[in-house]
């Protein structure tokens, strides 16, 4: 009798360890929420990556997660609620093709007319040479992802108005906006005038570049790294601003109130644009 249960036993745990593990949730089959964990909330975090947002892919969804969910939410006008229902997560998808690699380095290619292009290895979403971002030459990126202009009347130029140290340029409001140039960020805050506002150190060129009137508060802080064409931001129009637009500057070094001087960035502006 006791050799009997004992066997019964032993061959229920048999079965136990052939049954298969439970396979792990796919992206889209259910609706994803901070505290949640898993290889979908990875593929989320990979995804919410390539299209412009700063997150650490560990398969987590903690706030960090939880606010650029959001904010892609706000640009895509979908409902803001910071969680991913099964319709999100299918919209996100069908913003990429191919195969999702988030752990593929970045590399640059040069393209044929001297333009540079950001592929990222082992993405296919973004086949052998499909531009990503182009950069003009010298290795910058127009700071609008978008529809834009260059100004509306010679009170947006540099010397403008109100002795204006920039140039304005008007854009739809949650218009993704990149760093002209990779560096260090070197403040970033709200002032009354400026709104949320970014100073990024170029790593190529020593001087500032200064961008205000951002829609949101800047998820980068001072010492931060970032690369040349990565979002930093959306087009807003905080502090004192008339209108959605980017108040862009740009300063020789050593740097935006630190003993440089801000110069009309008008003529490099125009210079990007024709790359973008």
């Amino acid at each position: 009798m006791t050799w009997s249960i004992a066997r019964c036993a032993g061959c229920a745990v048999i079965a136990l360890l052939l049954l298969p593990a439970p396979a792990p949730a796919a992206f889209g089959d259910r609706p994803l929420r901070e505290g949640m964990a898993g290889e979908d909330v990875r593929v989320l975090q990979v995804l919410l990556t390539k299209a412009g947002f700063r997150l650490t892919v560990d398969g987590r969804f903690g706030p960090r997660t939880r606010r650029a969910v959001g904010r892609w939410e706000s640009d895509r006008e979908r409902r803001v609620d910071g969680w991913m229902s099964r319709d999100d997560s299918l919209a996100l998808r069908r913003e990429f093709r191919g195969p999702i690699d988030g752990h593929a380095p970045a590399r640059e290619v040069e393209a044929p007319e001297g333009s540079v292009r950001l592929v990222r290895l082992g993405d296919a979403s973004l086949a052998a040479g499909e531009s990503h971002q182009a950069l003009a030459p010298g290795g910058h990126a127009f700071p609008i992802e978008g529809r834009h202009d260059l100004g509306r009347s010679e009170s947006n130029r540099f010397g403008g108005g109100r002795g204006h140290q920039g140039q304005d340029m008007f854009a739809g409001c949650g218009t993704p906006v990149r760093a002209a140039q990779g560096g260090t960020v070197r403040f970033a805050g709200y002032h009354a005038a400026a709104g949320n506002f970014l100073v990024i150190r170029g790593a190529g060129s020593g001087e500032d570049y200064v961008y205000m009137h951002l829609r949101d508060a800047a998820e980068l802080a001072a010492g931060d790294k970032v690369t040349t064409a990565e979002r930093i931001g959306a087009v807003g129009s905080t502090g004192r601003a008339s209108g959605c637009h980017l108040h862009f500057e740009l300063w020789s070094a050593p740097g935006w109130y630190r003993g440089g001087s801000a110069y009309d960035p008008r003529p490099k502006l125009r210079g990007w644009d024709r790359w973008t």
